[in-house]
């Protein structure tokens, strides 16, 4: 079954493009790719986290929204952090990503 598509964040350029095997974006180096196993683990991103295909989407829309300099107190940005389990942004263990 083919899953694929291009989401786009209102009001910018940005896109995510989603493949079978791999998820990848405009606006960051980050690149998500889909495990033998079926898990998904994203470029960068601290301590080999594996992730589901849906938390993998979270996660590289919330890199995005990190590279284009939206505000840690935004609520969607504090939202999707607390959805992947992730202390709010500028405190340890947030995704090492340079564009960040």
């Amino acid at each position: 079954m083919v899953r694929e598509g291009r989401l786009s964040i209102a009001g910018s350029d940005a896109w995510l493009e989603i493949h079978d095997d791999r998820m990848i974006s405009n606006v960051i180096p980050n690149v998500a790719t889909k495990t033998p196993a079926g898990g998904w683990m994203i470029s960068d991103w601290d301590h080999g986290r594996v992730f589901t295909r849906n938390e993998a989407i979270t996660a590289m829309n919330l890199l995005m929204l990190y590279a284009q300099g939206r505000s840690p107190d935004d609520p969607l940005i504090q939202a999707w952090e607390e959805e992947l389990g992730l202390p709010h942004s500028g405190e340890a263990g947030e995704p090492n990503n340079s564009q960040h």
